[in-house]
């Protein structure tokens, strides 16, 4: 087994971090507002319809904040296919999270607040693409198994997915360069057919070498993470524009170096102190035995751009090709917003921008 060090480490289960900690009272709400998806949900748009894969430690369909999720009504959001590809689990009815970072994850995307348990804990918790229908696939537990990713991104394009978020990354040894193939392969497949690929950009910075893989990969959305001042965070992993310089050339991989808009990170999100859904049963961090949780990480950050891609495919026919997934690519890099003070047209840090939902909506049509 090829195990990679993971993104989904998360970063409240290190002592620099307080980041599980008893929420006071609903959902991140600058968060939402900061990335517009506030704004692009009171225009009316849910993610009805749109097909997620979440590929990561599995999901908590019991949770009060998901529980719409396996209710039978697609028009509220539905788990439509779970598989736990470490183990045998398949169907909705065998979901589960052991780990919470899943659901944490999940919760960003499709959270809906509207049950008497969560008014009654003071929790009035709602997702950016409520609507969404979501695939779950658990490829990782405490750390991730990168054998299991290739089969796990063809299922879920064979599941109909629309989107791929990967809220996880890792660091490839020598000797793995046939797994980190079969994986690029996998996801440029999915691309072929349509699919849009999000992925985190890793949580080492800020004196990494480079973005983690898949996000390394050029057609794939890396996403870093901004915290409530809107500062790039400082465990934010950072691209290597000098390290891969566009050169020009019509070649695919290490020839042709990255070119707009595939330079690393391409957007940040918000992702610090986000407070989602967990597992109460998972172990190993701080947010042991609660259904509620403040993470930090480049994780918490992915499942926002995945949601604004699902609010953009809304009511639009799935996209056709991989041309299709580049155009809205493109849109999503024009339409970010420049942080202050840094460097233009990208930035190894803050990318091309702060992800904005509603001027990448309004540019999409």
């Amino acid at each position: 087994m090829n195990r990679l060090a993971v993104t989904l480490a998360l970063l409240c289960s290190l002592p620099a971090f307080a980041g599980c900690l008893d929420p006071d009272n609903g959902r991140t709400d600058w968060a939402y507002s900061m990335s517009q998806l506030k704004a692009v949900n009171d225009l009316g748009r849910t993610g009805l319809g749109v097909r997620i894969a979440i590929l990561d430690t599995g999901i908590n369909v019991d949770h009060p904040s998901l529980d719409h999720l396996r209710d039978g009504d697609d028009g509220n959001g539905e788990l439509k296919a779970f598989r736990d590809f470490l183990g045998s689990a398949q169907g909705v009815d065998a979901a589960f999270d052991d780990q919470g970072h899943g659901t944490h994850v999940a919760g960003i995307i499709s959270a809906q607040g509207a049950s008497a348990i969560d008014k009654l804990g003071g929790i009035d918790l709602k997702g950016g693409a409520p609507n969404a229908l979501l695939l779950s696939g658990r490829v990782c537990s405490d750390v991730c198994d990168a054998s299991t990713i290739p089969t796990a991104v063809n299922w879920a394009v064979a599941q109909g997915a629309d989107i791929i978020s990967l809220s996880l990354g890792g660091e490839f040894r020598l000797g793995d360069a046939l797994q980190e193939r079969a994986i690029d392969q996998a996801i440029q497949a999915a691309i072929d057919s349509g699919v849009v690929v999000i992925a985190s950009a890793g949580n080492k910075g800020p004196d990494n070498d480079d973005v983690e893989s898949p996000a390394s990969i050029p057609e794939v959305i890396a996403v870093g993470a901004v915290d409530e001042q809107g500062t790039v965070s400082a465990f934010s992993s950072r691209g290597d524009d000098a390290g891969n310089p566009c050169n020009g050339l019509p070649l695919p991989g290490l020839l042709a170096g990255r070119c707009s808009p595939n330079q690393k990170p391409e957007l940040v999100a918000p992702g610090d102190q986000i407070l989602s859904a967990w597992s109460p049963d998972a172990t190993g961090t701080e947010c042991d035995g609660k259904e509620y949780c403040l993470a930090s990480g480049t994780s918490q950050a992915t499942p926002f751009v995945t949601a604004a891609v699902a609010l953009l495919l809304e009511g639009r026919p799935d996209l056709p090709n991989r041309a299709a997934v580049l155009h809205l690519k493109q849109v999503l890099v024009d339409s970010a917003r420049p942080l202050p003070g840094q460097v233009e047209p990208h930035d190894e840090a803050a990318g091309y921008g702060l992800l904005q939902a509603e001027a990448a909506l309004r540019a999409y049509g």
